[in-house]
């Protein structure tokens, strides 16, 4: 009945008919939404599989809505009114969708699928950034529900295998970036800005997850894999393709963060020692520490960015407080090296006073 309604607003006569019966779909769509929406809502909260597809139907709805954006877009007359509301209302339409079909094994995919077409031809006339970000959303969540459910002929992903999935397809998003970003074009641009966020956002998500993973192997309550080495690997790779691309402070960072998790997860293969990462951290601060002062020289720069002076002093105390409940006659020495990443850094500027005067302080109570 709503979709004979929004039907009917496109060929009924006079302005009042066609708005009364545009507003009218739109309150019976709603209505059904609140109908079927009985049927999935048990399985939300249940480990029952929904055995009716009845949330499929209601896919007809944002097909509708956009069937009206484009026709209104494409219509000299103007003959479809409100191209533009039709077109977000999918995008909403689109969202309220999935709760009716992710319960559904194989309903889930459909509906993803469906949302990602859709969702292309609504960004294609809004032409708007969070319509971008949404189709974009909508594939990734597509491919996440195609290897949750399983590829015919490949077994399941492992939890380790989720991990190399979201790194393959954090440079999968940030190769297409740049393929996109070739082209003048509003709507590759828009697109190119999409996959970026989302390239960023997962690569995000990957490190908290592979620290966590860390945390755990060293505490004793995971076990390291090649596979969570390998997906180090090929984040880090993907990081530095990005920050070579377009060089940013939280890119530095980011490679600073993903040699941490690679060495603990290198380190990790042997004997789990806290130790051996508080060391590694301090040699990864004095490597970080002459690598400045390196690149200073070769780029004959006055000051370098304050990013080159945070990190060394990062990794120096991150390895100080992990040895701190250590006490043996090695532990003068990594308070040594320490000593060092900080007098190394805060001779750099002269406004830098308190990272000398806590290395210098570090070296004489070694020293003593």
């Amino acid at each position: 009945m709503a979709v004979a309604e929004w039907l009917f607003s496109c060929l009924g006569n006079g302005v009042w008919y066609r708005k009364s019966a545009w507003y009218m779909g739109l309150g019976l769509g709603v209505l059904s939404y609140a109908l079927l929406w009985m049927n999935p809502e048990p399985d939300w909260f249940t480990s029952n599989n929904g055995s009716e597809n009845w949330g499929l139907v209601w896919l007809i709805t944002p097909m509708t809505l956009t069937g009206l954006a484009i026709l209104g877009f494409k219509s000299p007359a103007r003959t479809v009114a409100r191209p533009t509301l039709n077109a977000w209302l999918s995008v909403v339409a689109l969202g309220f969708a999935q709760s009716l079909t992710l319960p559904l094994p194989g309903g889930r995919l459909i509906g993803l699928a469906v949302a990602s077409a859709l969702m292309f031809f609504n960004t294609y006339y809004l032409r708007h950034k969070i319509c971008a970000e949404i189709t974009v959303g909508f594939g990734l969540g597509f491919i996440a529900v195609l290897l949750w459910e399983g590829v015919p002929g490949l077994p399941q992903l492992s939890l380790q295998g989720w991990f190399v999935a979201g790194a393959v397809c954090t440079v999968v998003l940030w190769l297409t970036r740049k393929l996109l970003s070739r082209r003048e074009n509003e709507l590759v641009a828009i697109y190119a800005e999409a996959t970026d966020k989302w390239a960023i956002a997962l690569c995000s998500i990957e490190l908290l997850l592979l620290s966590v993973h860390s945390t755990l192997v060293y505490q004793r309550l995971a076990q390291p894999g090649f596979l969570y080495l390998t997906s180090s690997i090929i984040i880090l790779g993907a990081i530095v393709y990005r920050s070579w691309q377009q060089p940013s402070t939280w890119g530095f960072y980011g490679i600073g963060w993903c040699l941490e998790l690679l060495i603990a997860e290198i380190l990790g293969f042997g004997e789990s020692s806290i130790i051996k990462i508080a060391i590694a951290n301090i040699a990864l601060g004095l490597l970080t520490q002459l690598l400045g002062e390196w690149w200073r020289s070769k780029h004959r720069l006055e000051q370098l960015p304050n990013r080159w002076h945070i990190l060394p002093l990062v990794y120096g105390v991150f390895g100080v407080a992990l040895r701190s409940l250590t006490f043996a006659s090695w532990t003068g020495l990594s308070t040594l090296a320490v000593a060092f990443i900080a007098i190394g850094v805060g001779r750099r500027r002269q406004r830098i006073k308190t990272p000398t005067l806590f290395g210098t302080c570090r070296d004489i109570n070694f020293s003593i």
